[in-house]
């Protein structure tokens, strides 16, 4: 009986580890800070990650601040980068998901999953 339940164990640990996915409460160290980007439309923009903040910030419009609740992430080989799902509460109680990919290189890029064109950098980066 015992060697069953040691072979559900690994199989459930070692398929763990092959998705790679991980779930927390805050941002990750590597999102924390000012981003922005050049892009036409954009550029008045800044997306601000806190601890358990996402601050959307432009110029021209309001702030929008949403409660981080938790944080997935998987890594994608594909796209070189990890996307990251943040479920969060904005100042409505409504429940928001933003995606990002984030890719190390260049001193790291942010992109949503939904606007892949468009290339954000960390100020001060």
């Amino acid at each position: 009986m015992k060697p069953k339940w040691l072979l559900i164990l690994l199989i459930f640990f070692s398929v763990c580890f092959d998705l790679q996915c991980t779930k927390n409460t805050g941002t990750p160290v590597k999102l924390a800070g000012v981003w922005k980007t050049s892009e036409k439309g954009y550029s008045d923009e800044s997306i601000e990650f806190t601890y358990d903040k996402i601050i959307i910030k432009s110029q021209t419009q309001d702030r929008y601040e949403y409660a981080i609740t938790r944080v997935k992430s998987k890594k994608v080989p594909e796209e070189q980068s990890v996307l990251y799902n943040i479920y969060c509460i904005d100042q409505f109680g409504e429940e928001d998901i933003f995606s990002f990919y984030y890719a190390p290189l260049d001193g790291g890029t942010l992109r949503y999953k939904n606007r892949k064109n468009i290339i954000w950098k960390k100020v001060g980066g």
